[in-house]
């Protein structure tokens, strides 16, 4: 961003009392450039991507005559937030002297005693050797959480390029701390009314939050990179955390470097799922020793990795890697699913309900006893009674998903975002119009050598009410939750299991 102000004529005092000419002044961001990508440049403003001037910054202006001369000094002006700087007598104008060099630094400050210095050859003084106390004295705080805090501490300087014909002063601000910046896929957990984040800062550290899951962090270029913090891999017990950390080379100064999570994007999820993080990566395949990869040569393949997401009581059972899909279904035309009558299971009656359920198939088959011997809930028994062998590794067992799940298959498996039905108060519905949802995860079920899904509707464990069990369409054009009554046996089933 480009801020300019016009001046007007006005008299430099106590050098000469010759009337001198005043300059427009143009004030640029000089920007980062990326240490990793070819030099490319990011400009430093805070609306996603760094810092802006506001409202109220200032800057501070010298002007070094070629006898070396100090002419003007720490001169302060400030931004009006439009387009104007202003000097204290609240007018633009900033004296013209021929030959003469113009420095400027940001953020201003009051006292400049013993920061600046102009004792070498005039042809050789440049803005970094000016300002060389400066620089060498600036240490960013640990506090960046704002905007105008991180703001204060991106220490910049220049030397203005004069055009006397134009009556104009030029200075692009270079900056002299380095900038790193770190994408989290970041959480913000809500469940049962908490209020914390997946991914948390160590008190040595309060970046700027810039955007949805993305911080960024001012650093001297001289000191060693060290950034910690906390990965809460639970949504509703904080103390389960994992740290994290950040060093190595800081990037040099005007330059900055992105971070990222195991490769991930940056965003920001709301969700009030309780679950907690499992380490396996989604769309790998499942084999029978237990161990996941993306090889189809020589391994048995059992199933396909859709979530990381692990529900509670499954992780603390020891399921702590993730959940797998079946390469088969269970039954093409499934029995009923069970008596007309409440089965004690949360209810599910919203969209939002629909992908907050992971539960209810493991609650309902382990703890309810709704398993390959209840012959009262015939879906949960046939989904149960799922016969590939998983006998060899630690695993729950095949059992009928909760509609949450399914959810997961669609949005990860289908490789689509999702998140704006997370939320919805809707009683059901389609959460997907297209058809790259059922042909992303279809690829990836026979792509383990295992059969597409039907063109139809499939089963949950989840439960609308007493008499209405939860369903999702894999149709060839949406992807649709609805409900339908318990003792219909039209519907397909597709397993998964928890490892």
């Amino acid at each position: 961003m480009t801020l300019s102000g016009c001046s007007s004529d006005e008299t430099l005092t106590g050098d000469s009392s010759t009337a001198a000419k005043s300059m427009k002044i143009n004030v640029s961001d000089g920007m980062f450039s990326s240490v990793d990508n070819n030099g490319a440049k990011t400009r430093a403003i805070e609306n996603v991507t760094g810092t802006t001037f506001s409202n109220g910054d200032a800057i501070g202006i010298f002007v070094v005559k070629s006898d070396g001369t100090i002419v003007l000094t720490n001169a302060k002006y400030i931004y009006d937030g439009t387009s104007k700087w202003l000097n204290v007598n609240s007018t633009e104008r900033l004296p013209y002297i021929n030959g003469a060099k113009y420095f400027a630094y940001y953020p201003y400050q009051a006292s400049m005693d013993g920061k600046y210095f102009a004792s070498v050859t005039f042809s050789n003084l440049t803005a970094n050797i000016f300002f060389a106390s400066l620089i060498s004295g600036w240490t960013p705080a640990a506090d960046q959480s704002t905007q105008d805090k991180y703001t204060a501490q991106d220490l910049m300087v220049s030397m203005a390029t004069v055009d006397a014909s134009t009556g104009s002063s030029s200075f692009v601000m270079s900056h002299q701390m380095s900038m790193v910046e770190m994408d989290f896929p970041q959480y913000h957990y809500t469940y049962g009314g908490s209020d914390t984040y997946r991914f948390t800062f160590d008190a040595a550290s309060k970046p700027f939050n810039v955007a949805a899951g993305k911080y960024r962090l001012l650093v001297n270029p001289s000191v060693a990179l060290s950034v910690t913090g906390k990965n809460q891999y639970s949504s509703t017990d904080a103390s389960k955390t994992k740290g994290w950390k950040i060093s190595g080379t800081t990037p040099a100064s005007a330059k900055y470097k992105v971070y990222t999570y195991k490769g991930a994007s940056a965003f920001l999820s709301e969700t009030k799922r309780d679950f907690c993080f499992g380490d396996a990566n989604i769309g790998d395949y499942l084999y029978d020793d237990g161990t996941t990869g993306t090889t189809t040569s020589g391994k048995t393949i059992v199933g396909v990795v859709f979530s990381n997401e692990i529900n509670s009581a499954e992780y603390n059972a020891g399921y702590t890697h993730g959940y797998a899909l079946a390469l088969k279904d269970a039954s093409a035309s499934g029995p009923t699913w069970g008596p007309i009558t409440d089965a004690g299971l949360t209810k599910v009656t919203t969209l939002e309900n629909s992908y907050n359920d992971i539960n209810s198939g493991y609650y309902g088959t382990f703890t309810k006893g709704y398993n390959k011997s209840n012959g009262d809930y015939p879906v949960w028994q046939v989904a149960n009674n799922y016969n590939v062998d998983v006998s060899h590794f630690t695993n729950s067992g095949w059992y009928l998903p909760s509609i949450g799940q399914l959810w997961d298959v669609s949005a990860n498996l289908g490789k689509v975002d999702l998140s704006s039905q997370q939320s919805s108060s809707s009683v059901g519905g389609y959460i997907y119009s297209g058809s790259t949802v059922r042909t992303n995860v279809n690829n990836a079920i026979t792509s383990a050598g295992g059969t597409a899904l039907v063109n139809d509707y499939y089963c949950s464990a989840s439960e609308y009410n007493g008499l209405n069990a939860v369903i999702i369409g894999f149709i060839n054009t949406y992807i649709d939750v609805s409900h339908t009554r318990k003792y219909s046996g039209t519907y397909t089933i597709r397993s998964v299991l928890a490892f």
